[in-house]
Formats: structure tokens, sequence, C-alpha cells
């Protein structure tokens, strides 16, 4: 039950995605949505990385940012060929370039630098940056005498 969930709300979101997408010529025709355009869109999707939320920001970047900055005719004649021999040679890796940047063991970095715990320079630091205890308030001596 939970894929099929999962297919519905994902189809409603292409079907909003292309509503969004078809305001833009300001009109819908079969030659506005080719088949070559999906192909660069999956193309460029596998290339950055479909496993994550970095891989398809990053998907987004290269298909928009890229040939908005660089204007060029050749940059965005070239672009779809550019995305089918990434994906073709990071169709192996398990996230595309996302999955290749690996994100440090943070454990074993702590593991490694277990040693500064035991310093005395560091308890020393750590007490100086404690903040002192509060001291009680002096209570007035009287004599009895009101």
């Amino acid at each position: 039950m939970p894929r099929v969930l999962v297919f519905c709300f994902t189809g409603f979101l292409a079907a909003v995605a292309g509503g969004l997408l078809g305001t833009l010529p300001l009109s819908v025709t079969a030659q506005t949505f080719d088949f070559f355009q999906s192909l660069v869109w999956v193309a460029a999707l596998v290339t950055a990385g479909p496993l994550s939320l970095a891989g398809a920001v990053l998907a987004a970047v290269l298909l928009v940012w890229v040939p908005a900055v660089f204007d060029s005719a050749r940059v965005i004649e070239w672009q779809p060929f550019a995305f089918g021999a990434a994906a073709i040679f990071l169709s192996q890796a398990r996230n595309g370039l996302v999955g290749l940047a690996r994100r440090p063991d943070f454990a074993a970095l702590a593991r490694g630098h277990e040693w500064r715990l035991g310093s005395v320079r560091l308890r020393e630091r750590l007490e100086a940056a404690r903040p002192a205890a509060p001291r009680p308030a002096a209570r007035e001596v009287t004599d009895g005498a009101a």
C-alpha cells in the first residue's frame, strides 16, 4: 500500500510540474515536450544522483543554471551530449556525482581524537571556561538589638 501511495504522489507532482512547465511557452503541443528533452532530464538526474535531495538540486542547477550563465550556442548545443556521456560513465556509481563526494565518518574522526580528552591542558581550559559557582548572599549579622 505505501508504494501505491508514493506512486500516486509522484504522479501528482509530475502532473503539477508539467502544468507549470506548460505555462512557460504559453502553448502546449506535442513538439513542446519531445522525447529527446525527457531523455536529457533523465540523463541529468542520473548524472547528478537520483537517491538524494542534493542530487536533484544539482541536476536542476546543471540543467537550468549552466545554459543561463553560459549563453553560448555551443554550450546549449553540447549540453545533452555532455549529460549523456556523464550518465553513461556515472550510471554505475551509487548516487551519481553526489555519491562520489563522500561524507566524512565523524565517528572515526572522534575516535582518532579521543586521546585529547585525557589531556591536562584541555581540563584546564574547560575549568577556566566553566562559569564560577554563584556565591551565597552575605547575611547581616545583628546583635539582637531591634
